[in-house]
């Protein structure tokens, strides 16, 4: 479990800002200690707002990074977090292969892997020279008819 000390750690850290733990923002950090954020998310989530200030999102600005307009609204905060952890997930699933599913007989074999081709049959020549044969043979029938 987190603690507003270790959410003020991963916020000065991700932020470069090294702030003193005030009455006002302990009370911020503890409600979303409650609400079950992690170090992480606050990474995650100033880590999120400096990505837009730098491709110059508008709305963000180097001000954004303060602790009164990125953590203090903490309901505002909680639902950045969950959009971006929701966001995570979907980018990492998107990166394993889909599963195929092929019977064996006894259930269901699930394979990650593409299926390897079958190998080409050699087909022998003279078996060939027949089927060319009969079919020009029934080709002249037809035409002669």
């Amino acid at each position: 479990m987190s603690t507003p000390q270790l959410l003020l750690l991963a916020y000065q850290k991700a932020s470069g800002l090294d702030l003193t733990l005030t009455y006002s923002r302990q009370m911020s950090l503890t409600q979303l200690c409650e609400m079950g954020m992690t170090p992480e998310d606050m990474t995650m989530v100033i880590n999120h707002i400096k990505t837009q200030i730098k491709i110059g999102q508008k709305g963000f600005v180097q001000a954004s990074l303060d602790f009164r307009n990125s953590v203090a609204d903490v309901e505002k905060f909680e639902e950045l977090a969950v959009r971006l952890r929701a966001e995570a997930t979907r980018r990492r699933r998107s990166d394993k292969p889909v599963p195929r599913e092929q019977t064996d007989g006894k259930g269901v074999l699930r394979v990650l892997d593409a299926p390897v081709p079958e190998e080409p049959k050699q087909i022998d020549p003279a078996v060939i020279a027949d089927q060319f044969l009969s079919l020009s043979q029934e080709f002249g029938k037809r035409r002669l008819a």
